[in-house]
């Protein structure tokens, strides 16, 4: 068995575990310590035999995400491009917003008590944009939310 054997069985294992990306499996084998020769040869068998999709990957990773319901645009992308794929698509302004404002009523306290530096750290944490945090802030501000009891719009 040649190396280049050894480099396409070893990236079978990996993928029998879990769907992984071109880059995330020519990551582990370059940590096996595989030459360039052999994890090319590796992923091309990998890629004809239709073992390593990363656009299907991609659209599984984001309709992840996406269903989540919890991480903005940044969050999802910088997630994707740590797994070596690109986001097929991007949530609108209009959704990002309205998935924003789901997580802030959805963390108000009992008193209805929220510090906007909070709202901005939670919103932030997941990807959110500083224009969908000023839209967000906005919202809650029409809806008389940030200063109010929860209970009264329940």
């Amino acid at each position: 068995m040649t190396n280049e054997d050894r480099a396409y069985d070893q990236a079978l294992t990996y993928l029998s575990k879990r769907s992984y990306s071109a880059l995330e499996i020519r990551r582990k084998l370059t940590a096996k310590g595989y030459t360039d020769e052999e994890k090319d040869a590796a992923m091309k068998r990998l890629q004809d035999n239709r073992f390593i999709d990363d656009e299907a990957l991609a659209n599984r990773v984001y309709r992840r995400f996406v269903e989540e319901g919890v991480y903005g645009n940044s969050y999802i992308a910088y997630k994707m491009k740590e797994r070596g794929l690109e986001m097929p698509e991007r949530l609108s302004a209009e959704e990002e917003k309205e998935r924003a404002l789901a997580l802030v009523l959805a963390k108000l306290t009992k008193n209805g008590s929220v510090l906007r530096r909070k709202v901005g750290s939670y919103l932030a944490n997941r990807g959110y944009g500083q224009s969908t945090f000023y839209a967000v802030l906005e919202e809650l501000d029409a809806r008389d939310l940030l200063l109010s009891e929860r209970s009264k719009y329940d």
